[in-house]
């Protein structure tokens, strides 16, 4: 019968303590949301191949084509058909219809793309 006492004295006293953790606000038990970062939208720039064979290197044109100023410290990447690819950051604002010169490796006849994010 003392082993009874003790078992229903012990289920009573943790039943006791588990109704305050029931009447706290259940926003702090949740795990908070982890941060969430912040992608900007792809924005396509025309970019243009001024020649075909480019045996030094290949400078495509890139052409700011968004009707709004690309502001300064964006980054406008590429790609060639070729594989080759850059990031420029721009050192000043591009207007619209701006041109900026991009580097690359020597290639053959290739086409490019441009973008940024905004």
């Amino acid at each position: 019968m003392k082993k009874l006492f003790i078992a229903l004295n012990a289920i009573i006293i943790t039943t006791a303590l588990s109704f305050s953790m029931l009447a706290q606000n259940n926003n702090q038990r949740v795990n908070p949301k982890p941060p969430v970062m912040t992608v900007g939208q792809k924005v396509n720039l025309g970019c243009k191949n001024p020649g075909s064979h480019q045996d030094v290197g290949k400078t495509p044109t890139i052409t700011n084509t968004t009707g709004k100023t690309i502001k300064k410290g964006a980054k406008v990447n590429w790609t060639s058909t070729d594989n080759d690819k850059g990031v420029i950051t721009l050192d000043k604002d591009m207007a619209p219809n701006g041109t900026i010169q991009a580097l690359g490796n020597a290639g053959q006849n290739y086409t490019c793309q441009a973008w940024t994010l905004q």
